[in-house]
């Protein structure tokens, strides 16, 4: 009879090498078939041989709950399928006091759009998940008189699940920020579905309409760019976004013409972290797409 561990989950009572084992819980395969071992030593069989299945559905396999000391070990197969499987845990504290190590590398829990959250690599909420590979990032700003700054990226956070970040810091009101997270086996769908909508920073965006960014314009601008970044600016006349809901409006020329010097400045920069052969699989996206 042949035993392998793959997967264990350890609590402890600190975060020092040598803190002390309070519980492990292991997922073990013998002779092909999995089964539970806990603190005690007792073994008991899963149901199914799905690793991922059986961690998702074992509570103390996937909890991760805010305020302990928790690490993480099995094999990259395993472990690039966790952003799915674990269950962060607040119990009413601070995301940033649910983290657990895997495999030695930081995870932490972070928002997305849902009001849930996933457990992703990573140590700052706010400067977003430790991405393996970045395919772009993209800031922009709104405003003159205490402007609107956003940012958002996407990239590879396990093989074969994207990550869309989104970041809005409306000056002085708190810092916003959520991810999404996607399995995908068609790069150029995804980095364009981003290119095109950045939902993410669409949803944290604490202005009245969502930020303007030329992002077509900018992806060719910065694939053509020995630097690989694009930057777009403009004034944005305000009256122009009101004009159809103005039509008919009989308000006297004096406010028409106060009005007709309302506008805000909007600027955008992509920055791209692609191949010339990931960069043609986009263009090639975006022209069938018209």
């Amino acid at each position: 009879m042949s035993a392998e561990i793959v997967y264990e989950i350890a609590h402890f009572d600190g975060a020092g090498d040598d803190a002390l084992v309070l519980e492990r819980v292991q997922l073990l395969s013998v002779d092909g078939v999995l089964r539970l071992r806990k603190t005690d030593g007792s073994e008991t069989p899963c149901e199914g041989q799905d690793v991922d299945a059986v961690i998702s559905s074992t509570p103390a396999l996937r909890e991760i709950r805010a305020g302990q000391e928790i690490r993480i070990s099995c094999d990259s197969e395993v472990a690039a399928m966790l952003p799915f499987v674990l269950e962060p845990v607040l119990d009413g504290r601070d995301s940033g006091d649910c983290h657990a190590k895997v495999n030695g590398a930081d995870w932490m829990a972070f928002p997305t759009l849902v009001e849930e959250h996933v457990m992703l690599p990573g140590s700052d909420q706010f400067e977003g998940p430790d991405l393996s590979s970045c395919w772009a990032t993209l800031s922009v700003e709104e405003g003159e008189w205490n402007p609107l700054f956003g940012f958002t990226s996407i990239g590879v956070v396990t093989p074969g699940v994207a990550v869309e970040f989104g970041r809005c810091d409306p000056g002085g009101l708190g810092i916003v920020s959520a991810v999404a997270i996607s399995p995908f086996d068609d790069f150029a769908t995804v980095f364009v579905e981003w290119l095109l909508n950045w939902e993410v920073l669409a949803a944290v965006w604490y202005g009245d309409e969502a930020p303007t960014a030329r992002t077509v314009q900018l992806f060719d601008e910065a694939a053509a760019a020995a630097n690989n970044v694009g930057g777009w600016s403009t004034e944005i006349n305000d009256d122009d976004q009101d004009n159809d809901d103005n039509a008919g409006d009989d308000s006297d020329d004096e406010d028409e013409d106060d009005d007709e010097d309302s506008s805000h400045h909007a600027a955008a920069y992509l920055e791209l972290f692609l191949s010339d052969e990931l960069i043609e699989q986009v263009r090639a996206r975006l022209k069938s797409l018209k």
